[in-house]
């Protein structure tokens, strides 16, 4: 099970849409209030386990709310005391204590004259701290391009790019600032031979009938940013890739 982006931004929510998806590719759910991939699984399982004790409840004739299940976990709803008395301070514990503040103050060390000290101790150099680059965030804007999706199709031939289909409005504010690389939630590149499948799916996602773009990118432009995709390599019969940013 798997949640996948649909690229389009729920206009209530303002989150982005996901899928819930088995692993056959079949939706089971879309979640528009997630902020991540992770979030919509967990949203997506909570929701089932909230329908699951509903149906318990619904079987069983009772309606238990937090305070009286809270009541129910001791009998009577009392709550149940300790069988003995808390244990109360040894005999002569305080004659004890008293004792110990009479001791005496030991004197500490003298310390040291520091005119007599001769040589003074080198310092330690502390330990080269390796500097690692801060990976890119957004892809330059000037490495990518819009396509016409109406001159790709499904029998053309992989090129030297890479494609990602995307709502008209995120299209629009890539080219402006940049495509997204965020590894928590990675976006999908393909071949020129899969465009018309992701296409097909933002459609289908799509309910608004809202502008879908189609961007493209050079491979070396993402050389090292990229992990293979085999479910989505499947699914549109060829090659995916996620745009992780080198992270796995």
């Amino acid at each position: 099970m798997r949640a996948r982006p649909s690229f389009y931004v729920d206009p209530l929510t303002g989150c982005m849409v996901y899928r819930i998806e088995d692993d056959r590719g079949r939706i089971l759910r879309r979640v528009n209030n997630a902020r991540s991939g992770q979030d919509a699984l967990l949203r997506y399982w909570r929701n089932l386990g909230l329908q699951a004790a509903r149906a318990v409840l619904a079987e069983t004739g009772q309606h238990m709310g937090a305070a009286m299940a809270a009541r129910r976990s001791t009998p009577n709803g009392r709550t149940l005391e300790l069988p003995f008395e808390a244990p109360g301070p040894a005999p002569g514990a305080k004659r004890a204590a008293r004792a110990s503040k009479r001791q005496p103050v030991q004197p500490g060390p003298l310390q040291q004259d520091l005119f007599t000290v001769t040589e003074a101790a080198s310092p330690i150099a502390p330990e080269p701290v390796e500097v690692v680059p801060e990976r890119p965030h957004r892809l330059d804007p000037a490495t990518l391009q819009r396509v016409d999706y109406r001159t790709v199709g499904p029998a053309d031939r992989p090129d030297a790019y890479l494609y990602h289909v995307a709502a008209g409005t995120d299209a629009q504010a890539a080219l402006h600032e940049g495509l997204a690389v965020n590894p928590a939630d990675p976006l999908i590149l393909t071949e020129r031979p899969g465009v018309p499948y992701w296409l097909s799916v933002m459609a289908e996602d799509d309910e608004s009938g809202a502008d879908i773009a189609v961007l493209r990118m050079r491979r070396i432009a993402v050389d090292g940013m990229l992990e293979a995709d085999p479910d989505a390599t499947s699914s549109a019969g060829c090659a995916c890739w996620l745009l992780t940013g080198g992270e796995t």
